[in-house]
């Protein structure tokens, strides 16, 4: 249940993430890479999560978005 709730709530994170930045509108956002930083180690859901989420945002932004995890 637990994952469920989590996968979820990353889901809807994503995707509103994903749509705020589409229909923003402000081609100039942003101008250099991205540091997405992840408080967890590499390899648990949250790192994974964020990775989808970078890869999504560099589709939509056309701008290089790097994790970085610090644990």
């Amino acid at each position: 249940m637990r994952k469920w709730l989590l996968g979820a709530f990353a889901s809807a994170l994503m995707s509103s993430v994903v749509n705020a930045a589409v229909s923003d509108g402000r081609a100039q956002f942003p101008l250099r890479p991205v540091r997405l930083i992840v408080p967890y180690a590499p390899g648990g859901a949250t790192d994974l999560t964020a990775r989808q989420l970078a890869t999504k945002l560099n589709e939509v932004w056309g701008q290089g978005v790097v994790v970085d995890n610090r644990a």
